[in-house]
């Protein structure tokens, strides 16, 4: 059993640009740690249920260490945060992208539409294709990657134990 989770896929020859429309979108600061480690216990919470808090001591290490390697990434509008993601396992031919999250606040104003692509569009730069998953029944997740051009290009199937 388990929800269905497709994979999807993006180069840049798929990638659709959406200007970033005032957004300030960067590889997140080790000043934002707090901030961005609340944010995707909540991400996490939603995904695999259970609380969001307390945050676990390892877990603020993962994110913060993410971070100082340059790979977690996060969009601002006029300082309040709107969007973050970080690179899972990759290599120099591709990068899968993890922990895709809009703080609620900030949904259903088309930031993350811009802020992926423009993410997306730097990590093209560095690796040759990108690849993220989604379970089957998170249509606004799906529909915002379909907005920014990544292609159905297989399926996965987490497994908790």
């Amino acid at each position: 059993g388990g929800a269905r989770q497709p994979v999807f896929a993006l180069r840049q020859t798929t990638l659709v640009a959406h200007a970033p429309d005032g957004l300030a979108i960067a590889r997140a600061r080790p000043d934002e740690v707090g901030e961005l480690t609340i944010e995707a216990a909540k991400m996490s919470a939603g995904e695999l249920g259970g609380p969001a808090y307390p945050i676990e001591d390892a877990y603020r290490r993962r994110i913060a260490a993410a971070i100082d390697a340059g790979q977690f990434w996060r969009a601002r509008r006029d300082g309040v945060l709107v969007f973050q993601c970080y690179l899972g396992p990759h290599s120099r031919s591709t990068a899968q992208i993890q922990g895709v999250w809009t703080p609620r606040a900030a949904r259903g104003r088309g930031d993350a539409t811009r802020a992926l692509a423009a993410i997306a569009s730097a990590l093209l730069g560095e690796h040759h294709s990108l690849s993220l998953y989604v379970n089957d029944f998170n249509k606004p997740a799906i529909a915002l990657y379909e907005r920014v051009g990544f292609e159905r290009a297989g399926e996965f199937q987490t497994v908790l134990f």
